[in-house]
């Protein structure tokens, strides 16, 4: 099998099966519904330069939904080491059938990992838009979006389970977005990192974190503008601390904390 691909002849096979008539119509009928849809098609590359081919398809007449729809939504039934997957009900698809395009809907994705290093997530095709529509990797640990029309999102990742971080938008404008049910936003508020501060001490090359014994920080990131992983502390299990960054050739970066309630706070800093 070609290695650029996971089972491209599947998941052709179920694009076809899944948008059709599921009630027993003539073919001409099945071509008017199918001509009604409108496909966005993402691609996400591997650390080891695999791709999972993802369809996401919008129906015209609200045939579907965002919940799970016999005939529209295909499972994800492979055990794949790395793979990324639509989720619905906390279940992964690599096929998800919904409504009308809505600018203000969002889809969650599911990255799971067993390799470290470089994933992407490119815009395939769009089929049947009468204008052309954007599309955005929004990632909500860092409060970020990168458009995917014209380049692909890239970033550097370690292994493990990414839950609820990734979302396919149609804008970048976080207020038109509707995160009903969803966990990607969770709030500072609630979870005590309201008064927090995140300081770059410039002549000693510090973060400076403060909590104001708010709460407990588990971990803090550094990643460049595009997303990109520059460093990394762990196990932190404090209120306030100062950590040393060297070497980082960006001049604006976002710091992410995380706290022991998995809430995370994000600040853009100037670092040069």
């Amino acid at each position: 099998m070609n290695k650029t691909t996971y089972l491209t002849l599947l998941v052709l096979l179920l694009s076809i099966a899944v948008f059709a008539n599921t009630n027993s119509q003539n073919t001409s009928n099945q071509e008017t519904q199918s001509s009604t849809i409108q496909r966005v098609r993402v691609d996400f590359v591997t650390p080891l330069g695999y791709t999972r081919h993802l369809l996401l398809g919008f129906t015209s007449d609200n045939s579907a939904t965002d919940d799970v729809d016999y005939g529209y939504d295909a499972l994800n039934i492979e055990n794949l080491p790395d793979d990324l997957s639509w989720r619905i009900n906390d279940q992964n698809y690599i096929i998800q059938g919904v409504g009308e395009f809505d600018i203000s809907k969002q889809y969650p994705l599911g990255m799971f990992l067993s390799n470290s290093g470089e994933i992407q997530i490119a815009l395939n095709s769009l089929e049947n838009f009468e204008t052309e529509i954007d599309v955005y990797v929004y990632d909500s640990y860092l409060n970020t979006f990168t458009s995917i029309n014209d380049s692909n999102y890239i970033n550097s990742l370690y292994s493990g389970e990414y839950l609820n971080r990734y979302h396919i938008t149609f804008t970048n404008d976080l207020s038109l977005i509707n995160f009903a049910n969803s966990s990607a936003q969770l709030s500072i508020d609630e979870f005590g990192l309201e008064s927090a501060s995140i300081r770059y001490i410039k002549n000693t090359s510090q973060i400076n974190v403060d909590t104001q014994n708010s709460t407990t920080i588990n971990s803090l990131k550094v990643y460049s503008i595009n997303g990109q992983l520059l460093f990394e502390k762990q196990n932190i299990f404090s209120s306030s601390f100062k950590t040393t960054i060297n070497n980082i050739q960006s001049s604006t970066v976002i710091v992410q904390i995380e706290n022991n309630n998995k809430a995370s706070l994000s600040k853009l800093l100037l670092v040069h």
